[in-house]
């Protein structure tokens, strides 16, 4: 027979194993809520961002007319532009290219060279009037007419690279052979850029727009002005090649998840990107 201290100390034993089990399994249940609760986040921003698209395609995100675009409110917009793309400065440029081990691989977002301005743009969709197509640097070549001798760059216009690719036949053909685009600033050193430029690097300011490449040589420098985006033009401009954007055709009814008529959208939007901070 077992002593009363024994059967105590049995007692005791048995009562910390049912409740680390309890504590293991309330773990689990933290653990998907948790998980639960970050699928609910990514699936609402996924159905904000589809209904503004669908905005995008028919022209009805809220714009500013072309006599309300004044030179004041288009330097304000360089300004929100250039700062918009700093906030992403330290994001990886994209996760194909980093190891599981690496601390970058599990980011939330990931940008390239193009990616960078196009997600600047998006954060100001209401200022700009218009969502960038998915399109990469060649379009934003296409959609910026406007030429400008270095000398008259201004923050927040953007700097395009033409070049020849060193192996051709590892990288996608690129329309006017345009590899790569920065978004120039100035500084100190009056060459400054903000830009998403190493494959295994993140978004980071450099103190030059020039560098030598380990993919592509034989370097042409655009330099491109920002002032037909801050008008509210985005389309192209190049006879050749007019970038036929796959739009959306169809309108949500009032009873689809994607409805265009919800009134509370923006403030969704807002809730969903502040219970993510």
């Amino acid at each position: 027979m077992l002593s009363l201290q024994e059967e105590e100390g049995k007692a005791s034993e048995k009562e910390f194993l049912q409740t680390n089990e309890e504590d293991v399994e309330e773990s689990k249940n933290v653990e998907l809520l948790s998980t639960k609760n970050e699928l609910q986040e990514r699936f609402e921003m996924f159905r904000l961002n589809k209904v503004e698209r669908i905005r995008n395609d028919h022209g009805l995100l809220p714009s500013k007319k072309p006599d309300e675009r004044t030179p004041e409110f288009k330097a304000a917009l360089r300004a929100k532009f250039i700062e918009a793309a700093r906030k992403y400065v330290g994001v990886p440029y994209r996760k194909r290219f980093l190891k599981p081990t690496d601390p970058l691989y599990k980011s939330k977002i990931f940008l390239d060279c193009c990616g960078l301005v196009r997600q600047a743009v998006f954060d100001l969709r209401k200022e700009f009037g218009f969502i960038l197509p998915d399109f990469n640097q060649n379009y934003q070549f296409d959609s910026l007419p406007i030429e400008v001798p270095f000398d008259e760059l201004k923050p927040g216009d953007l700097i395009f690279y033409e070049a020849t690719y060193y192996k051709p036949e590892e990288f996608r053909h690129q329309i006017h052979n345009m590899v790569h685009v920065e978004i120039y600033i100035g500084g100190e050193t009056k060459e400054a850029t903000l830009a998403s430029r190493s494959r295994v690097g993140t978004v980071g300011i450099f103190p030059s727009y020039k560098f030598e490449s380990k993919n592509y040589y034989n370097v042409k420098h655009h330099f491109r002005s920002l002032d037909t985006w801050l008008d509210g033009i985005c389309k192209s401009h190049c006879p050749k090649h007019r970038w036929s954007a796959k739009k959306c055709q169809w309108l949500p009814s009032k009873l689809s998840i994607f409805t265009l008529q919800s009134p509370s959208i923006e403030n969704s939007r807002t809730a969903t990107e502040e219970s993510k901070n």
